[in-house]
């Protein structure tokens, strides 16, 4: 941690160093700059030579599948990104003394980098003995605390969803969680739209933006978000029984783009903090991009419905 290096420093002759915030600040810059540790804001502690186990940790699950590892994570258990923590221990177990420890400890880091999110897998009896006969279903830890979960389960598993392997949404897919799908489809049902949208002034957004994006949105509410309605460029969160908010990125653009039968329909929130549920988002998309991409400049504008 930082204050564990922040106390060694006396011990080796820079109590300057140690006295002086400023300088210990800009010591952590210098090493960070040659690459000899990884400093992020997210974290209390600071990752040494992280070029050289860090990378190669994150090679096994975020790689160019031309690109062959020396440690392979069985395809069938990965399922739109997502892979259980006991295959993981399973695949490096041969890397770390106390494996399922210290597999546990860096993915728990991953997690805090927003790389990845932690989910949890229901287990049924059948599946215990025979995994490939019957493939597990994600749901999101917060869903299962908010009872959404059906069915006789006796074991949890935890597994960690990496938001760069989803699948990129297809028109069909997503309109399967639109609000429109939800009713009869013998009456035309109505909704009303609010958006806003993110233009990048450079023309373009960095791929690992949206993954990000997705990963910090897991600290919504209960329910909000499922991977089941979770892409590569793309997201439905669910507020309500017909209040649906989509995030899409497209080149340059990141839209938000909320759906309800009626305009009240579409505000969240306490009556003294009562606001549309898009603003609710957006202010969410701002807090993101100005503390993980703050040299990024926006062209902001709201939509019209």
């Amino acid at each position: 941690s930082r204050e564990e290096l922040r106390t060694r420093l006396s011990s080796v002759g820079l109590d300057r160093m140690r006295m002086d915030p400023q300088l210990f600040q800009r010591g952590i810059e210098y090493l960070e700059a040659v690459g000899d540790v990884m400093a992020d804001h997210r974290l209390d502690c600071l990752l040494l030579d992280p070029i050289s186990w860090f990378a190669s940790f994150l090679a096994h699950f975020i790689r160019d599948d031309d690109i062959v590892t020396s440690v392979q994570l069985d395809a069938q258990f990965v399922n739109r990104g997502v892979v259980s923590l006991e295959d993981v221990v399973m695949a490096l177990q041969h890397d770390y003394t106390k494996p399922r420890e210290q597999v546990a400890q860096v993915m728990s880091l991953v997690c805090c980098l927003e790389l990845c999110i932690r989910y949890q897998n229901h287990k049924t009896h059948e599946t215990n003995d025979d995994r490939a006969a019957q493939a597990n279903v994600p749901m999101a830890i917060n869903d299962v605390q908010n009872g959404n979960n059906s069915g006789a389960y006796d074991s949890d598993v935890i597994s960690y969803l990496f938001p760069c392997l989803l699948p990129q949404a297809i028109s069909h897919e997503i309109a399967e969680h639109w609000p429109t799908a939800q009713t009869d489809p013998s009456p035309a049902l109505s909704l009303v739209y609010r958006g806003y949208r993110f233009r990048s002034r450079s023309g373009f957004f960095p791929p690992g933006l949206f993954p990000g994006l997705l990963a910090r949105c897991r600290l919504l509410r209960t329910g909000v978000m499922s991977p089941e309605r979770m892409w590569k460029n793309c997201a439905v969160l669910v507020f309500g029984p017909c209040l649906r908010v989509v995030l899409r990125i497209e080149d340059a653009v990141l839209d938000i783009v909320g759906a309800g039968p009626t305009a009240e329909d579409l505000f969240v929130g306490a009556a003294k903090g009562q606001a549309s549920v898009v603003i609710w988002m957006t202010h969410l998309v701002k807090m993101f991009l100005r503390r993980s991409y703050p040299q990024l400049t926006m062209d902001e504008s709201f939509l019209c419905p």
